[in-house]
């Protein structure tokens, strides 16, 4: 199978920013640590898409998660592109979060 190309939503980037603007009220340095392991986990999935698990709230083959820390990289495999769509904390609710964005499919 091609490489297929990964692509940040808008919402997704602002998740990124906020979570490292929370980190960095502590450690600017490991804020940027931590974007950059997002954007590293991303990467990964221009070959590897099926490398993270479905997103178990819903059961889409299309819809997966990849765990980095203690946060869910949410992304879906749409023809030859994948989406990074949202970033949440582990903790977070995900219908509360991003579930609305995926209930017409």
């Amino acid at each position: 199978m091609a490489a297929r190309r990964v692509r940040w939503t808008q919402r997704a980037i602002r998740d990124a920013h906020e979570i490292a603007r929370q980190i960095a009220l502590d450690s600017a340095e490991m804020a940027d640590e931590m974007v950059d392991r997002f954007f590293e986990a991303s990467a990964s999935l221009s070959n590897l898409t099926d490398r993270g698990r479905k997103v178990p709230e819903l059961n889409r083959e299309d819809v997966r998660e990849l765990l980095v820390d203690s946060w869910r990289l949410i992304y879906r495999r749409k023809g030859s592109t994948v989406w990074i769509v949202g970033i949440l904390h582990q903790k977070m609710l995900f219908r509360k979060n991003l579930g609305r964005r995926f209930r017409r499919g």
